[in-house]
């Protein structure tokens, strides 16, 4: 994938920015998603054992 001198990437080449894009949003969203839970997890756990 490459911009070109004038500053215009073709269809194809915007077409595999938003798809990397895409995957790069999912993967946060999965990872903070479970980041949330694993910290639910040993709160509750650290609570329970006390």
């Amino acid at each position: 994938m490459s911009i070109r001198n004038e500053g215009f990437v073709t269809y194809s080449e915007l077409q595999s920015y938003e798809r990397r894009a895409r995957e790069l949003r999912s993967e946060a969203i999965r990872a903070g998603v479970a980041s949330l839970f694993n910290i639910g997890k040993r709160d509750r756990a650290t609570r329970t054992g006390k």
